[in-house]
């Protein structure tokens, strides 16, 4: 966050034998003044030393409509986390707010394990007094389905089908592995998102497993700052909301409360699928997954306790689909940060809260998330990790 510079994408590890693995951080420097400098690294998880040399962030592409376009690495950042796929690494490049916007697009980079970029997708095609369409997602990762392609969620920026005009503000990519655009989805509403500063690309889209005896085509969900939920068939996208007759969304809710910066979780429990989403001033809600014919998502358990600013992004810890074994965590953000548990399947109060920490006098931020691992659970705050974990 602004002053500071570093790391701010979630990286990933590439396990390359049974002792040894590479880690890929994409790292923003300003070594002297206004030299700005976003790099791929690719280090040794034993020893942090660098691998390889690594590689300044810098792609370009011609504009449709005469010109260029390029990364700003004064403006510009990778906030998505990366992802490992098709043997690569991919990411996704936002903004530094709105700064600039008039000179730089969303991109997304595919990136060799040996450094060399493979592939780029920029999400303008002409030049726009407001161009933009980051791909940031509060910190989401690129969706990655089973054949290798790719989901993303845009935010604020330029929208236009236009031939050799094409912007793809607000709106939902499906891109090929090698990042060629196969699809779209647009709320109706785009206009009004971009007035009001109320990005859909705010939240990631999680794509949704398919289960044994479904009928309903692949779908997916996303939602973002307006707090329209949107479940979406994964395969036919829709493109702009209402522009084509028998396509479009599979269902929209209108969730309330103040958005979502982040995303949703996802548990198999006993009786099906749940997705999770909580936002800004909402309580953590669970919605059943209905996979048959006429597919649809069903607000069945809610928590008590609302959200800070951006809502949160729950995770879900479990024994695989066993009884009673399900347990939603997020992180709650009010005067002091806490970690709250509750029954993933029934919800209501939680069954564990616990202080973890401050959130910088409320200059925080919403993209902190609890991670569980080893029977234990993680909680980041201001300058702290506090680790939780049973008692004997």
């Amino acid at each position: 966050m602004k002053p500071e510079y570093g790391i701010s994408s979630t990286p990933v590890i590439v396990r390359t034998a049974p002792n040894a693995a590479t880690l890929y951080v994409v790292a923003a420097t300003e070594p002297a003044h206004l030299s700005f400098h976003t790099q791929l690294h690719a280090l040794n998880v034993s020893t942090g030393a660098d691998l390889m040399t690594p590689v300044e962030i810098d792609p370009k592409a011609k504009l449709e409509t005469g010109g260029k376009i390029g990364f700003d690495p004064q403006n510009q950042w990778n906030r998505a986390s990366l992802v490992y796929a098709n043997n690569s690494i991919y990411m996704g490049i936002g903004s530094h707010c709105d700064n600039n916007a008039g000179a730089i697009s969303g991109w997304v980079l595919k990136y060799g394990t040996d450094l060399t970029l493979q592939a780029k997708f920029h999400t303008i095609e002409a030049a726009a007094g407001y161009e933009l369409a980051s791909v940031w997602m509060a910190g989401f990762a690129p969706a990655v389905d089973s054949n290798g392609n790719l989901f993303v969620v845009t935010g604020n920026g330029n929208y236009n089908l236009d031939k050799g005009a094409k912007g793809y503000g607000e709106s939902v990519l499906h891109l090929s592995s090698d990042l060629k655009l196969q699809d779209t989805f647009t709320p109706s509403d785009y206009q009004n998102l971009n007035n009001g500063d109320v990005d859909f690309g705010s939240g990631g889209i999680m794509l949704l497993p398919a289960v044994q005896g479904q009928l309903a085509p692949p779908m997916a969900v996303a939602m973002g700052k307006a707090s329209t939920l949107y479940l979406l068939n994964q395969t036919q996208l829709g493109g702009l909301q209402g522009a084509h007759k028998n396509k479009g969304p599979l269902q929209v809710l209108n969730v309330g409360g103040g958005g979502v910066w982040g995303g949703p979780a996802y548990y198999t429990g006993p009786s099906g699928g749940l997705v999770y989403y909580q936002t800004g001033g909402d309580v953590l809600r669970a919605y059943s997954v209905s996979t048959g014919a006429t597919p649809s998502l069903t607000d069945v358990a809610d928590g008590t306790s609302g959200a800070g600013y951006g809502g949160s992004l729950p995770i879900i810890s479990s024994n695989g689909g066993t009884a009673g074994t399900g347990v939603a965590w997020i992180i709650h953000r009010g005067t002091t940060v806490a970690l709250e548990a509750y029954d993933a399947v029934n919800m209501g109060s939680p069954l564990f809260s616990a202080n973890a920490g401050s959130w910088d006098n409320g200059n925080g931020n919403s993209f902190l998330t609890a991670m569980e691992a080893n029977g234990r659970v993680y909680v980041p705050a201001y300058k702290t990790v506090t680790v939780f974990g049973l008692t004997q």
